[in-house]
């Protein structure tokens, strides 16, 4: 079966999680044998697959051969938000196939889909260990400064807990005034971003708890678990996570391994078992 893999950006071109995702599901598929194309929103896509995988979206869906795909073919969708798009509805119900990140994504979407799958995003559990050292007891957060992510909870806590240090990691250029918010606070220290899975694992293994908390239902939070096998404490709010509503023991390094691997290897089959 010829599969199209479309995902609105290129995992060489952006590493955010959905695109890094896609890398590893991309790859493990191309290593199994499967006859898997991926595109980006850049390139020429042919209709003359048998099916089209969709990730991300949002841009593609101004291309004509996206209309095509969609009217025409058989096509899955990989749902990535955390927030229901009430105008793609048609679009999430004329799919074949549709793939859920976590247990109950889709009860934010209220859409009772006939054909679904529940596959959890890979992470390169390599790239994160404890690396066995004292740490700082300071909470860190790394992610985008953005107020959808560290949100009013967080804030709130970190002007309650004076006594407290929280050291923040990320991109900033998108809120500077937020950011310049967030660094007057005298507890608060505002870090570079990191930018690979060494300098992130060095600042796990640096400091004691990882900190986030979110204001809304988040469909997977993939931090959460590099931080976890970083070895850090976590100071999170886990009934906002669509990560931990999956039955592992996330005490357990091997088990969250095992887990990991085991989805990925199966990601695939299961896909074509479905279609």
């Amino acid at each position: 079966m010829k599969i199209a893999f479309l995902h609105d950006r290129h995992y060489l071109d952006y590493n955010g999680g959905a695109e890094l995702t896609t890398k590893y599901w991309y790859e493990k598929g191309i290593s199994q044998g499967h006859d898997i194309t991926l595109f980006s929103c850049n390139d020429e896509v042919s209709i003359d697959y048998d099916f089209y995988l969709i990730g991300n979206h949002i841009d593609f869906q101004n291309k004509q051969c996206f209309k095509e795909i969609v009217n025409n073919k058989k096509y899955g969708l990989v749902v990535h938000n955390s927030n229901p798009m009430s105008h793609l509805v048609e679009l999430y119900e004329k799919a074949h196939l549709i793939i859920w990140i976590a247990p109950d994504q889709h009860l934010e979407y209220k859409i009772n889909h006939k054909n679904t799958l529940i596959k959890p995003c890979y992470i390169d559990h390599s790239q994160f260990y404890n690396m066995n050292q004292d740490r700082e007891d300071i909470q860190v957060y790394i992610g985008e400064i953005a107020p959808h992510k560290v949100t009013k909870i967080m804030l709130n806590e970190m002007i309650e807990n004076q006594d407290q240090k929280y050291h923040l990691y990320g991109s900033t250029q998108n809120y500077p005034d937020y950011v310049r918010f967030l660094d007057q606070l005298p507890n608060v220290n505002i870090g570079l971003q990191a930018t690979t899975p060494q300098q992130v694992n060095l600042l796990y293994n640096r400091y004691k708890t990882f900190f986030w908390k979110l204001d809304r239902y988040g469909s997977f939070g993939r931090t959460n678990i590099e931080a976890m096998l970083a070895g850090c404490e976590m100071n999170v709010n886990k009934e906002n996570f669509g990560l931990f509503k999956y039955d592992i023991n996330w005490d357990s390094r091997d088990d969250i391994i095992n887990w990991l691997e085991n989805e990925l290897n199966t990601f695939w089959q299961n896909i074509l078992d479905k279609l």
